[in-house]
């Protein structure tokens, strides 16, 4: 069992932190053939995943997740929030520019772990995933896609929709 598996906390949520649930476009929720009503609505094509109460804790957690087996349930068809996490597209304090973050390291066991090479080496491999599948254009169809700003984050690129680029900082 690795890491991610042993831990789920990206699955795991307090009660507070109900709003870091997993979002989908409509099409990922097609992909994964998955019913609408487990969903909040946040805009016509942007849903919000509703967790439900651990069987084992005292905590929510996504549906997707087995409990028993630490596995996703949909994870070949899991959506590009679960696969980036814990990067995030945010926007900045003042609400103008949008940026590539990562949460503190704390919050993730793989990430706590990792030196600062290693740290550099996942993010270029997590920005050429970003640029390879054109998730800057998914971004610009689907601006609730991109959180307000999170101050537990530091920024690793700042995003130009206009052109779908980003510049690393």
């Amino acid at each position: 069992m690795n890491i991610c598996q042993k831990c789920r906390g990206c699955c795991k949520f307090k009660k507070d932190e109900e709003y870091f649930s997993p979002v989908f476009t409509k099409k990922e929720i097609q992909n994964a053939k998955i019913e609408e009503k487990m969903f909040k609505k946040k805009s016509d094509n942007v849903f919000q995943i509703k967790l439900v109460k651990s069987k084992i804790g005292d905590y929510l957690i996504c549906p997707f997740l087995d409990e028993k087996t630490h596995l996703c349930k949909i994870y070949v068809n899991r959506p590009m929030d679960c696969k980036l996490w814990p990067i995030i597209f945010m926007f900045d304090k003042a609400k103008k520019d949008v940026l590539i973050a990562c949460f503190d390291k704390s919050f993730c066991k793989i990430l706590e772990n990792m030196d600062d090479d290693e740290f550099e080496k996942y993010k270029n491999n997590v920005l050429e995933f970003i640029k390879s599948n054109n998730i800057l254009d998914q971004l610009k169809e689907h601006k609730e896609l991109i959180w307000d700003y999170e101050s537990d984050t530091f920024v690793i690129a700042k995003i130009n929709l206009s052109n779908s680029s980003f510049q690393t900082i």
